[in-house]
């Protein structure tokens, strides 16, 4: 089988699993070892498939991700969220918009503790879009600040992005958390 054809078989095969409603990702990884097992052998591919998740989520840098979570779910449990959102609101709610200032600003503070953007936004949001319906914001502009400060948990140091980004490129992943300062 010529290796035009087989791409071109996979390529549907994937269009199809796509259609049929499995998640991009997992019908990719499905494509990439059913491909590799055409094209080298399936010797390989179950190889692969058996060796590299573990061999990937075994490193030491890894270590911190879940650190970086119970940090975050410790703060949320200890009333830091609400405290942070208090005092974002009173330092910033004078100002035009100043819930949303203050929600975004509650954001950033709360990254730096839990590294995670889907912490950040959830913890933040529970508080900040009650808050700022019952003072007349809409669900609109109450959803989208903390969507929009929820993303600066990516930015802002300690951030699992940066260490998973470090972990793949083999990049030093102290100085990439230097770097996001």
């Amino acid at each position: 089988m010529s290796p035009i054809f087989l791409v071109l078989i996979m390529i549907c095969l994937l269009l199809g699993l796509m259609a049929m409603g499995m998640p991009i990702g997992f019908a990719m990884v499905f494509i990439a070892i059913l491909g590799l097992g055409f094209y080298e052998g399936w010797g390989i591919a179950t190889g692969l498939l058996t060796y590299y998740p573990f061999d990937f989520a075994r490193q030491y840098s890894f270590t911190v991700v879940p650190m970086f979570i119970l940090m975050g779910q410790l703060a949320f449990n200890a009333g830091f969220t609400k405290e942070l959102f208090a005092f974002t609101r009173a330092w910033l709610g004078r100002l035009p918009g100043g819930l949303v200032l203050g929600t975004i600003a509650g954001c950033a503070a709360f990254s730096a503790c839990s590294g995670s953007s889907l912490a950040t936004a959830a913890a933040i949001g529970k508080i900040s879009i009650p808050e700022m319906r019952r003072y007349g914001y809409s669900r609109q502009i109450a959803a989208g600040s903390v969507a929009a400060g929820g993303t600066l948990g990516i930015l802002i140091p300690p951030s699992i992005f940066l260490v998973i980004y470090g972990v793949m490129t083999e990049t030093s992943v102290g100085k990439l958390l230097i770097a996001g300062i």
